[in-house]
């Protein structure tokens, strides 16, 4: 499903090491706008904020994410269960 959705939407799939994610990324963002936006910020590259998500951000989810951070954000697809691994680094 994952990939069907990558290909629908343009959006990049990946799958996240959480074990490699450093925690200053992951609380780049407040855990409380992170889970009401869905996605869970996972590396900063190239002068953007990579956020992890589900499904395809509803549109008013990349004007909540600008007021917590400078960076562009990029959206990137994973698993359900993928998901749940970053999920708990927010906690």
């Amino acid at each position: 499903i994952c990939r069907a959705m990558s290909l629908q939407s343009g959006l990049p799939w990946t799958q996240v090491d959480a074990r490699k994610v450093k925690r200053d990324v992951v609380r780049s963002l407040p855990s409380s706008v992170a889970k009401d936006c869905k996605v869970v910020p996972f590396r900063v590259a190239a002068g953007r904020l990579h956020v992890a998500a589900t499904q395809i951000p509803e549109a008013h989810v990349a004007q909540t994410l600008s007021r917590y951070t400078r960076l562009p954000v990029q959206y990137q697809l994973v698993t359900q269960e993928n998901f749940s691994q970053l999920d708990d680094l927010l906690h």
